[in-house]
């Protein structure tokens, strides 16, 4: 058992030993700021993309969006179906005349 003690003691001891190998590491002295004018540059530009997607405006462009669906909902049903067809089929020429055939 004082054996594997002392296996643990010389392992912490190396650990130990191996901290005073670390050195201070040399940073420039812009580096801080540079990273957090990277960090706020992207977080303005993420911002500014989405900043007219407001609740205002999004409420808008719903009331907007209704509107225009009521108002045409109302539009179509002042028309009837029978009134429809009957203008697709004369814009399209599609009224069915017997007197000129192809084989005639």
């Amino acid at each position: 058992m004082k054996q594997k003690d002392n296996n643990i003691e010389n392992s912490v001891q190396e650990i130990l030993e191996s901290t005073t190998a670390i050195r201070p590491v040399a940073v420039s002295p812009f580096f801080k700021e540079k990273v957090m004018h990277n960090l706020f540059h992207k977080a303005e530009n993420e911002k500014v993309v989405f900043s007219w997607l407001t609740v205002k405006v999004q409420f808008a462009l719903l009331i907007l969006i209704l509107g225009l669906n009521i108002l045409t909902f109302h539009k179509m049903r002042k028309f009837s179906y029978n009134d429809n067809l009957e203008q697709f089929v004369e814009t399209y020429d599609l009224i069915g005349n017997t007197e000129t055939t192809l084989f005639n």
